[in-house]
């Protein structure tokens, strides 16, 4: 008896705390949240059998936007979405009965669908209540899934029951959606199209957004309607998905404010398109303002919901600090990564989105599901608050553990460790001096100082930069560095004393100067302060390099030197010190600056050409010093391009004002050549070359930036269909006019170039961009379009030729072939018969993912700011795919960034 009377007692306990968990859920109290959940609790049932996310989910729609937050962590805890009551019921269930749209939309697609032993889905249960929210929601999801078995199995039967309740209970705009609804279809995963809707539907849709766009609510008002507001174009974009995302801002704000809340009253506001964009993506990439994306959370969309490429709307919104502030507030996770791996945040500085980038930099500390819901005054703290050695982001509790040293320098070792959190990483001590007397509390004064101002180094994101860790003073005149792990050698292993092919020192010179252009633009600007080949690690594969220990060593000797009354002489490799280092002339104190870390990458360039120091002569600093004032820089011994003689002479010049930024650098036409320089000039006449070169022509640009077809050929290959998705995403966000022309047969592809080449319009672009995804191949360098017909690639581009195609001539024209199917014939030798000037030609043959197809959008979403197409082409190539050919006839670089090019 006593044994039953304290199940019951935990039974009652555990009621309890379960009824105050979903309580404070339903109320958004996340701080509570965190306290009291449990895994233990969450799996839990209450006395009637129910779970806390059956108890939050049976409770009334609007919730408090922060809710989804608490929900998002009661599911991270285990809280299953799949059990069900003594009658079969789901969480899913009683978010349908009540209209929990919030919830339902959080739960996984397969949890939606359960029947209860009455035989009734959620679907089913949202309809007989009335539910129009949570009804819409699960309707457009099957939609989604229409080429799938999903949608047959799930309507078997269902879809009449529905229509015939909706009917039943009265609902006559209800029975209209769930009509067309189940009549609609999307015509597949390439096609990106939904089809099914009658010429009268069409007509409505276009009424409804012209009445919507111009602010006309009296006219709005009376054709809107719970049945029609959701009608939605060929890609599944609704009314309110286009309202957010282009409406005219023109139009006054309590207009606007005005038919978006209409909208939202009668639309699906979870409602994804065809590349699974919400609302609130639209929103956040388009025109949509803070005040839009807090109206759309408030009514339940989910601010971290991923497209098909896996973007939240945080990630898409970058280039607008104001909404990501927004977003941020309103409980958007910035460790979401999309499908290649980047978050928010790299994103962001790829772009170069510099305040983005610093108000996202201020959360890499903390984790989202284990932070408080913040205020506009907390969250604005952020960027007060210190980096602590207890940060959630810590790689180590207490201790780490030494595996095997990697290297030794002259104060510091660096070593392989794993920490007592499992992080493997590599970690450099920096052993200072010991001091004492006065110098020692002034010493660590300083030191302290440099570590708390050089953590911003932890902020750094740059494919070419080793990512930093952390960085700490932990023992007396000790700093620990915490840094990834790389797989490589450095550079001067790589050279081992032998000069290396300009490929090569065209390949690393360009990714050390784009690393530079990075740091040397943000604010303030980074600088390293000992470039040299020791310090340059060249990653397994001989194709990508990353910059390594920062000079902090050499920050940390200039504090010893000074509290010690050293003579304040410059620290890092001697040889690669810029002439200004070494004398007193400008100033008694020695000034790194960004041009001393451009001296150090041309002495880099040095010896990667010579495989030997420049001025290795020179036994100590003074005789360098001498050697630097009479001479200058070295010359380059060995005949090279003329184009790497000029790039060399514009790094090493005397006078530091004279020489080149990074930023120019990267634009200069050594590294934007993209084929061997059949030029070669001895070393002797560098001399001849002018110090500085004048900024060269480039193709003008300006938005929009020129006409992009993009072809799909392929059926249902959905491996294309990433590459389709993303290249309408990364040359939409350029500003490009899009087309795309899905499964044409051979005349129709013919069609559309034709009437794209003769466009009148097209002499007011300033590029073209044409791009071709086939999952079949033809014979003799040909494709396969939908019809079986072969149409050969150098027809596609001879359209394009200034003979043919009067309004492109003169500007770039970009082609990019890829074929699932191995292209039988010369591809390369098709393309490499382009004589005409201004063509970028780039075709790829496999099926490797992801596709060098992909990684060059990739490249040319990130780097377009920095880099010519032609650059960022030729990064790609050089990765070693045998299956990437291109051929480039431009006369000039071409980039994709306005600014850049009008600059």
């Amino acid at each position: 008896m006593s044994s039953l009377t304290n199940h019951q007692d935990s039974i009652d306990v555990n009621s309890q705390s379960i009824q105050q968990i979903a309580r404070l859920a339903f109320q958004g109290d996340f701080d509570q949240i965190r306290s009291l959940a449990t895994p233990e609790l969450v799996t839990c049932k209450d006395q009637n059998g129910r779970t806390v996310l059956m108890l939050t989910a049976d409770t009334e729609f609007p919730s408090p936007w922060q809710s989804a937050k608490c929900i998002e962590y009661l599911l991270h805890l285990g809280a299953d979405p799949f059990e069900t009551t003594a009658g079969g019921d789901t969480a899913a269930h009683f978010a349908a009965r009540r209209d929990n749209v919030r919830l339902l939309a959080l739960l996984p697609f397969d949890a939606k669908w359960l029947q209860n032993v009455e035989g009734g889905s959620p679907l089913t249960e949202a309809v007989r209540s009335g539910s129009w929210r949570c009804a819409k929601h699960l309707l457009h999801l099957l939609r989604l899934r229409d080429r799938s078995s999903d949608k047959k199995k799930i309507l078997n039967g269902e879809s009449k029951s529905i229509l015939s309740l909706a009917r039943k209970e009265s609902r006559s705009g209800f029975a209209e959606f769930i009509e067309r609804e189940t009549r609609l279809v999307t015509s597949g995963y390439l096609t990106l199209t939904v089809t099914g809707l009658t010429e009268m539907e069409k007509a409505l849709r276009r009424t409804l957004i012209c009445a919507a766009m111009r602010g006309d609510v009296e006219e709005f008002q009376r054709l809107a309607s719970c049945s029609n507001c959701d009608i939605p174009s060929s890609t599944g974009s609704t009314v309110l998905m286009d309202f957010v995302e282009v409406c005219d801002t023109g139009i006054d704000p309590e207009l606007h404010a005005s038919i978006r809340q209409r909208l939202i009253e009668l639309s699906d506001v979870t409602a994804v398109d065809v590349l699974g964009n919400s609302c609130l993506h639209k929103a956040a990439a388009g025109l949509g303002s803070p005040a839009d994306c807090e109206a759309l959370i408030a009514a339940g969309a989910s601010v971290n919901s991923l497209n098909s490429l896996h973007q939240t709307p945080l990630m898409l919104a970058v280039r607008r600090p104001q909404v990501v502030e927004q977003l941020l507030r309103l409980g958007a996770d910035w460790t979401r990564q999309n499908c290649y791996g980047d978050d928010a945040l790299d994103l962001a500085d790829g772009l170069g989105c510099r305040e983005t980038s610093a108000l996202l930099s201020s959360y890499l500390t903390r984790r989202s599901l284990q932070l408080p819901i913040f205020t506009p005054a907390s969250y604005r703290n952020f960027f007060e608050e210190r980096i602590e050695l207890s940060s959630l982001c810590s790689p180590f509790l207490k201790t780490w553990t030494c595996i095997r040293l990697l290297g030794r320098g002259g104060i510091g070792e660096v070593h392989e460790v794993e920490t007592d959190r499992g992080v493997k990483c590599a970690v450099k001590t920096i052993k200072l001096p010991m001091q004492g007397g006065n110098a020692q509390s002034d010493l660590i004064s300083n030191i302290d100082t440099i570590v708390q101002g050089e953590r911003n180094l932890c902020f750094l994101r740059h494919r070419n930069i080793v990512k930093f860790i952390e960085i700490c003073y932990s023992e007396p005149f000790t700093v620990v560095l915490f840094m990834e792990l790389l797989d490589g050698q450095s550079l001067i292993k790589f050279i081992n004393g032998k000069p290396l092919d300009e490929l090569f020192i065209q390949r690393f010179t360009g990714q050390i100067c784009s690393a530079l252009s990075y740091m040397h633009s943000r604010k303030p600007p980074v600088l390293h302060r000992d470039i040299n080949c020791n310090n340059i690690i060249v990653l397994r594969g001989d194709s990508e390099i990353k910059l390594i220990d920062f000079g902090l060593s050499v920050q940390l000797n200039r504090s010893v030197s000074h509290v010690s009354a050293y003579t304040p002489t410059p620290k890092g490799t001697l040889y690669f010190l810029a002439p200004e280092l070494l004398g007193a002339d400008e100033s008694d104190t020695v000034k790194y600056s960004p041009e001393s870390d451009v001296w150090a990458m041309g002495c880099t360039v040095y010896q990667m050409v010579t495989g030997t120091l420049p001025h290795g002569h020179c036994s100590n600093m003074l005789a360098l010093a001498n050697c630097l004032s009479l001479q200058g820089a070295p010359k380059l011994t060995r005949p090279v391009s003329r184009k790497l003689v000029n790039f060399y002479a514009d790094c090493v010049a005397q006078n530091r004002r004279l020489r080149k930024s990074a930023a120019e650098l990267l634009r200069h036409e050594f590294l934007l050549n993209t084929e061997p320089d059949t030029s070669p000039v001895a070393a002797e006449d560098a001399e001849n070359q002018p110090a500085a070169l004048c900024v060269e022509p480039v193709y003008e640009a300006a938005p929009p930036q020129g006409a992009c077809l993009l072809f799909c050929i392929g059926g249902d290959e959905p491996s294309l269909l990433a590459d389709v998705s993303l290249a309408q995403t990364v040359f939409a966000r350029l500003r490009f006019t899009v087309k795309v022309p899905m499964d044409p047969t051979c005349d129709e592809l013919v069609d559309a170039l034709n009437q794209t080449a003769f466009s009148q319009e097209l002499s007011d672009h300033q590029c073209f961009v044409c791009c071709v995804l086939a999952a079949k191949a033809g014979t003799d360098g040909a494709i396969c379009t939908s019809d079986g017909e072969q149409l050969e690639l150098g027809d596609i581009i001879g359209r394009f030729k200034p003979n043919q195609c009067r309004g492109l001539r003169g500007k770039p024209k970009l082609f990019f072939f890829h074929t699932l199917a191995n292209l039988a014939g010369s591809t390369a030798e098709t393309i490499l018969k382009i004589k005409d000037a201004d063509f970028l030609v780039v075709s790829y043959s496999g099926t490797r993912r992801p596709s060098p197809m992909q990684e060059m959008l990739s490249l040319i979403d990130k780097r377009h700011t920095e880099c010519s197409i032609a650059e960022l082409v030729g990064m790609t190539a050089t990765a070693g795919d045998s299956n990437l050919k291109f051929v480039s006839t431009l006369s000039k670089p071409f980039f994709l960034n306005p600014t850049v090019a009008s600059g």
